[in-house]
């Protein structure tokens, strides 16, 4: 089994073995592990486009993630780390952003699956203190949920603060019933280690509640990414939202295909916003053309397509894009945005 060390961070990655094609699996390694939950990091060609390449938009961004997370599923299956039969299976799907993970969609291609559940619950969140990056739900009046008998929970969300996933995490807890149990939750994520933290609190109180034992596995889709906080030194971010290639756990695949393009590995965030990337594309959009007009005028004060790069992913090296103009790469970046913008 061979070892990967994460630079920067005490996580490393251990290879597991699977027979599915273009989908690599690794077991997540921290000295803090969260207690009794799994981790894995998978990486396979969908989900690097996704993380990589902002213009995958709309319902390419979708079907991808629905792609990768059906490989996921076949992995999983095969390291005994996904159990869940066609009847006790159940999808939450966290509305709007789990909509884009695709996976009821991905059970049915993975196992040939007609029979699976579906369960739907809004979020809506808020940032309620710039100062310290908190946010708050305030609506998630429509809930549909229909717990009975043991179950197996597959749901995905992007996690950076984790304020949706300790809110749906809490609607499973609070729908249960005194003759239900929850035998297994599968949780996929482009996102943070704080999902496994989070998952780990409550499955030591859904445990206690049921008297029976939950497994619990997160599955970070290419790594599990850094967060900007405020001391995090990097020129251009968004605290408490952007997912970095940095302080993280980056697996092998995705670390190489950052020297693919200069552009992937200065990218502002991994995924930027998940909901509107797939639902109102204008305003995602806009969002990334404000970054590379921010990296344009780096370039103007004599920032190096390097020194970006070894910023914001210290993990390659990135002399190798020394003869690249940042100021160039930049204005075919908003080139290409305004286009499929003004389209």
């Amino acid at each position: 089994m061979k070892s990967y060390l994460c630079g920067g961070t005490d996580m490393h990655l251990n290879r597991l073995t699977s027979t599915v094609p273009n989908c690599a699996l690794y077991s997540v390694h921290r000295p803090e592990a969260p207690s009794g939950v799994v981790e894995v990091v998978v990486s396979t060609p969908e989900s690097r486009a996704i993380c990589n390449d902002p213009f995958v938009l709309g319902i390419e961004y979708t079907r991808n993630l629905t792609a990768a997370g059906a490989k996921a599923l076949r992995g999983l299956r095969e390291v005994e780390l996904f159990t869940g039969s066609e009847r006790s299976t159940h999808v939450l799907t966290i509305l709007r952003g789990g909509l884009n993970f695709g996976l009821r969609e991905a059970l049915a291609d993975a196992f040939s699956w007609n029979r699976h559940g579906a369960w739907f619950i809004s979020a809506q969140r808020r940032l309620t203190d710039p100062t310290t990056g908190e946010w708050e739900i305030i609506e998630d009046a429509y809930a549909k949920i229909y717990p009975q008998g043991v179950m197996d929970v597959v749901f995905g969300d992007v996690v950076a603060t984790g304020t949706s996933l300790r809110h749906g995490l809490l609607k499973l807890e609070e729908e249960r019933k005194s003759s239900v149990s929850y035998r297994s939750v599968t949780f996929f994520t482009i996102g943070a280690a704080v999902s496994g933290d989070i998952l780990a609190e409550w499955k030591a109180r859904i445990e206690r509640a049921q008297g029976s034992p939950v497994t619990c596995v997160v599955v970070y889709f290419e790594g599990v990414f850094g967060v900007a906080g405020p001391h995090t030194p990097i020129r251009i971010k968004i605290d408490g939202t952007d997912l970095l290639r940095r302080d993280g756990a980056i697996a092998p695949e995705f670390l190489r295909s950052q020297l693919d393009d200069p552009a992937f590995p200065i990218e502002r965030c991994t995924i930027y916003d998940a909901g509107s990337r797939a639902f109102h594309i204008p305003e995602y959009l806009e969002d990334v053309i404000d970054y590379w007009s921010k990296v344009k005028a780096l370039a103007d004060e004599g920032v190096t397509c390097s020194e970006l790069a070894n910023e914001r992913c210290p993990e390659i090296d990135s002399h190798c894009f020394a003869s690249i103009d940042l100021g160039e790469l930049a204005e075919k970046r908003l080139h290409a945005l305004h286009r499929i913008l003004e389209e």
